[in-house]
């Protein structure tokens, strides 16, 4: 089966690459981890065929994501490493192709290759890169979306990366480390293996929303999801989420949003620094919130200005490898003249690491600095050159780097 679904995604890759090389039309997903303010897509003669498509109800995204990172003092060999992934996103609305109104479904390939790097070999749960995997071909995601209640209520159904959901950042979404994306203290099913499951979401109005979730608990890579979905081996994760969303201003134009997350994992999971004692479950609490504090415009809809973003995570330190974590930055859009889709983006954040012996020099915490600029040259082209600070990568470094350069093509 494995093999067959590895075939199965890079054969469509590979034929819809072809045909929509020059063309695409823009899907919309509430977000697209890593990146969530991705550029536009390409216009071109093909236009044609995706409109053809449109009116069957269906859309067509395909991504590269590259990068190149260089190493300094964090791995033996201070190596310089490629990563690329590919992104094919299919989606058929319901109501476009005369079937029902308010629903999609959706199917997504990935493809992953490159050797990548971690800032620890032997295991660390926080790689350099949020596209760092092992090199991979499948059907990531696939199911059903449906709207109701004139759109104040949403249900999936199916195969889905957790984080497209819930503890989503828009502020960090385009950075590279990959706690700014995911907190690290929640072990939910997202990439490279998200999880089958449903989630149901609720917004009565416009500044508050409810969301609850409940899926499998211990996908695996290369996996339609069926076999440990329903085994009872691997436990099931489950989440609530709520969020308040305020405007302020004369015009509500500073646009913010303010998550609690409370989650639970049914499965089994080692003490920490003691593998022969076992817990029964696991659980934990997230705070995040996403503020615009400043406007070059003052219109709601023009997002050019400074936004700010806080995380905080905690789980059980007892079975946890990341036990607390904080994280922290802003995010720039239109700083320069002529640049107003460019961003220029700063993030902190600190991990707590749990089985950590100070008497024994085993390390306690982990803390990145990350700085880089989206450049979106064209509508179809963005480049990111990126910079991160470590400290306390590994026991024997104190501090390291990595610097490195992201490409990101959209068809």
């Amino acid at each position: 089966m494995v093999k067959t679904v590895r075939e199965v995604t890079l054969a469509a890759m590979l034929v819809v690459s072809a045909v929509t090389v020059q063309a695409s039309e823009e899907y919309g997903r509430e977000s697209s981890p890593p990146f969530n303010r991705g550029p536009a897509r390409i216009n071109s003669e093909l236009d044609g065929f995706q409109s053809k498509l449109k009116d069957y109800g269906l859309t067509l995204q395909l991504t590269y994501t590259g990068e190149a990172f260089r190493s300094f003092n964090l791995i033996p060999d201070n190596a310089a490493r490629y990563r690329g992934l590919v992104d094919l996103h299919l989606a058929l609305d319901t109501g476009q192709s005369g079937l029902w109104p308010n629903g999609e479904f959706f199917i997504y390939g990935q493809n992953g290759h490159g050797e990548g790097f971690e800032v620890n070999p032997a295991g660390d749960p926080l790689p350099i890169s949020n596209i760092d995997a092992r090199d991979f071909s499948q059907i990531s995601q696939f199911g059903l979306r449906q709207r109701f209640l004139d759109g104040k209520a949403q249900f999936r159904l199916g195969k889905q990366d957790v984080n497209e959901i819930f503890d989503v950042n828009q502020f960090g979404g385009d950075f590279i480390f990959p706690a700014y994306t995911l907190i690290p203290t929640v072990p939910m099913p997202t990439f490279p293996a998200p999880g089958l499951g449903t989630s149901l979401f609720v917004e009565p109005n416009g500044w508050l929303s409810l969301g609850m979730g409940i899926y499998d608990g211990a996908p695996e890579v290369e996996s339609l999801g069926f076999d440990t979905a329903f085994d009872g081996k691997g436990g099931y994760f489950s989440i609530f989420e709520a969020a308040w969303k305020p405007g302020f201003g004369a015009q509500n134009q500073y646009t913010g949003k303010y998550r609690l997350g409370l989650w639970r994992h049914s499965g089994d999971f080692a003490a920490t620094g003691d593998s022969s004692k076992i817990y029964s479950d696991n659980y934990g609490v997230y705070l995040m919130f996403e503020q615009l504090v400043f406007k070059e415009h003052h219109i709601k809809s023009d997002d050019q200005g400074l936004g700010a973003f806080f995380q905080f995570g905690w789980a059980p330190r007892d079975r946890n490898p990341v036990w607390r974590y904080v994280g922290a930055g802003f995010s720039y859009k239109g700083l320069l003249a002529d640049r107003e889709d460019d961003t220029l983006n700063v993030g902190l954040n600190y991990s707590w690491l749990a089985g950590s012996d100070p008497a024994q020099n085993s390390r306690t915490h982990l803390a990145n600095i990350e700085v880089f600029y989206l450049v979106r040259l064209t509508s179809w082209l963005s480049l990111q050159p990126d910079i991160q600070y470590f400290h306390n990568p590994e026991e024997d470094r104190k501090t390291g780097f990595a610097a490195g350069l992201r490409w990101i093509l959209q068809f």
